[in-house]
């Protein structure tokens, strides 16, 4: 393959629309600070301004497995609180006053009992009163020893992700060294 100009650019714009695209990927961290919180959950569940789109009512996740909550926000919420209710009391405090990045990765509790009845709340950290519940999914006690490379239902995108940066950059590494290896045999 000849290396000009017009192939370089090539080479350059399909890199840099593999970045822009894995950018725009959002990740969440996770941190286990939290305080208590009374029981909502008989409060009104919906906010104009926050939406959970993962957990949903057909969620079964396993403990000690690793999934991703996804939320959305239609106004300005910098930082969120996230717990989690069992049968609409605290169960536990996901994060507190976490980024508000869209997702959080969560690690379950291996303790957490088997259960159709847990819900996510997401709130925002300075007016709590603006708040979403999920609806009822399930949380059960997993069987299998768990894999310590899973990452959650959306693992498979995030490799393949993985992998095709991993070729790019190896592709890009031949490249420069054929450049250097003509320029050598030129001198």
């Amino acid at each position: 393959m000849k290396f000009n100009k017009m192939n370089i650019k090539r080479l350059t714009i399909a890199i840099l629309t593999i970045v822009a695209i894995t950018g725009f990927l959002p990740f969440g961290f996770e941190k286990f600070n939290g305080t208590s919180d009374e029981n909502v959950m008989n409060s009104p569940k919906i906010s104009s301004t926050i939406t959970i789109t993962t957990p949903s009512n057909v969620s079964s996740w396993p403990t000690g497995d690793t999934e991703w909550i996804y939320f959305t926000t239609t106004e300005d919420i910098f930082m969120v609180n996230i717990t989690l209710y069992k049968d609409g009391i605290l169960e536990l405090v996901i994060d507190e006053r976490t980024p508000n990045t869209g997702a959080m990765l969560w690690d379950i509790p291996l303790d957490l009992e088997d259960s159709f009845q847990y819900q996510v709340k997401i709130a925002e950290s300075d007016n709590p009163s603006t708040y979403f519940i999920s609806p009822f999914f399930e949380i059960y006690r997993s069987t299998r020893p768990e894999s310590p490379f899973r990452l959650g239902e959306f693992a498979t995108p995030l490799v393949l992700i993985g992998i095709v940066l991993l070729i790019s950059a190896c592709f890009i590494n031949n490249i420069v060294r054929r450049i250097l290896v003509n320029k050598r045999r030129k001198y």
